[in-house]
């Protein structure tokens, strides 16, 4: 997959004899301030903190769904929520491709018994538009401390333009 505008890289078929195919892994860190980057976090550098409240559930839009619209939508309402946490790379120098299986490590401490936890990724276009790529859910609990959860954001194939951004986008469910 790539951007929907002219001349951009990706939106072509690539064929491979295994799955994933041989790559290296890159791991993006969500750091202070929202910061998305390739460097790691220093030490005692804290994440965000939002609260989830059940009776106002963040919304799905697009993805893989059955019985609701699918595909690739807009997650702007959803990243401007008080209770979703958004990180963001820099503009991209250049593309940025990435293919195989995505997954998500982070560190959740919760005061619920149960929670899920779902991760969004999404390609920013410089005019804002923040178009769903991947996204996935995973339930946590039983610990009243942090734990390091793993989120299975499925298999993709997608090259982010120059220019545009990374998000990654985490919220209660």
């Amino acid at each position: 997959m790539g951007a929907d505008t002219e001349g951009a890289a990706g939106n072509r078929w690539e064929v491979y004899d295994t799955w994933p195919p041989p790559s290296t892994e890159t791991s993006l860190y969500l750091r202070a301030k929202g910061e998305l980057s390739v460097e790691q976090p220093e030490v005692g550098e804290l994440g965000q903190i939002f609260e989830h409240l059940p009776e106002d559930p963040t919304p799905v839009s697009g993805g893989r769904n059955l019985r609701l619209a699918s595909g690739s939508s807009d997650q702007q309402a959803i990243e401007g929520r008080d209770d979703v946490a958004v990180y963001t790379t820099a503009p991209l120098k250049d593309p940025v491709e990435i293919v195989g299986n995505l997954r998500a490590r982070l560190w959740v401490l919760s005061d619920k018994d149960v929670v899920d936890v779902v991760v969004r990724l999404t390609d920013v276009y410089p005019d804002g538009r923040s178009l769903l790529i991947a996204s996935g859910l995973t339930r946590v609990g039983g610990q009243a401390n942090e734990q390091l959860v793993e989120v299975d954001l499925w298999p993709t194939a997608m090259v982010f333009e120059t220019g545009h951004q990374i998000h990654v986008s985490i919220a209660g469910a």
